[in-house]
């Protein structure tokens, strides 16, 4: 129960696995879903949709939602990879949506990290494209940090709003709560403890070795969770190709709202500079058969 009270700490809300989706979007994006499912490391399955580019290419992104959230986290930047000509593949990790879970909710990244590296195995070895693109906000993007540098054919991540190490956590439970920092500490130390987290490498104890892949780091200077300085520090500790937008006025992970042309054109930016896009060496095109109803706002 203590990771999940952190859960609750970090992100306001109580965390709990579901067992199924539900159908109630934010805008129709005219495109075609397929659901999808694969296996985790572990044996674990998780599921997610899989969304097409217009034209057969051999790049493809995956974001990472974060914690107490769910493949939806990224609907609305989902046209901004569309419209660059990336496949997306959009995936529940464990214990969030429709994956399988203990109930246990988020695992400060031990086995999130795991789960990044497992979609793009499936899109590597299932679906035969050549390189692959994490793209994470808040835990999902320390996940995906994490994932990279202990993954190789992770070949380069965006990540916003990211947390360096638990440090970062306490100090955010502390202040945006108002809690004394001796009972945030506990409890993200407890949660840490009973995962084995500790013993488990930060983002920022792994930054260093993404490179020669190219990471963006995103944050808003005005974000109360995860202060901006922790994406300072993170950068520091990157090795080159590496690149920081500080979004002025945004909050946690609000940066796409607040500056939405802005950042599309940083994203654009950092795909075309170091995944230009190629097709797949295969004359198949991938085929997708569900597509969503018509969204009229967010859950």
């Amino acid at each position: 129960m203590c990771n999940r009270i952190f859960s609750a700490l970090i992100t306001g809300v109580a965390i709990f696995h579901t067992t199924g989706m539900p159908v109630d979007y934010s805008v129709d994006l005219g495109l075609t879903f397929e659901d999808i499912e694969f296996p985790a490391v572990d044996g674990k399955t998780l599921r997610g949709w899989f969304v097409a580019a217009r034209e057969t290419s051999s790049v493809a992104v995956v974001p990472v939602h974060g914690d107490g959230s769910d493949r939806r986290d990224f609907l609305r930047q989902l046209p901004i990879f569309h419209d660059a000509g990336h496949p997306v593949l959009l995936f529940d990790c464990r214990n969030h949506g429709a994956s399988d879970g203990d109930g246990d909710g988020v695992t400060l990244r031990v086995q999130e990290s795991r789960d990044v590296s497992s979609a793009v195995q499936f899109l590597k070895a299932k679906r035969g494209f050549a390189r692959v693109v994490a793209v994470g906000g808040s835990q999902g993007a320390a996940s995906a940090i994490l994932a990279a540098g202990n993954d190789s054919q992770i070949d380069g991540v965006v990540a916003i709003a990211p947390f360096g190490n638990l440090g970062d956590l306490i100090g955010a439970a502390a202040g945006l709560y108002g809690l004394p920092r001796w009972l945030a500490a506990l409890t993200v130390r407890t949660a840490a403890w009973r995962l084995n987290a500790d013993s488990v490498e930060t983002p920022l104890d792994g930054i260093a070795r993404i490179s020669p892949q190219p990471i963006m780091l995103i944050h808003g200077t005005h974000d109360l969770l995860i202060p901006f300085r922790a994406s300072q520090v993170l950068f520091d500790h990157a090795g080159p190709p590496k690149s920081l937008w500080l979004a002025p006025d945004a909050s946690h992970i609000d940066i796409s709202y607040k500056c939405p042309e802005e950042y599309k054109r940083r994203i654009d930016e950092f795909l075309q500079t170091y995944f230009p896009l190629a097709p797949l060496a295969s004359d198949k095109p991938c085929l997708c058969s569900f597509t969503l109803p018509a969204m009229s706002r967010i859950v």
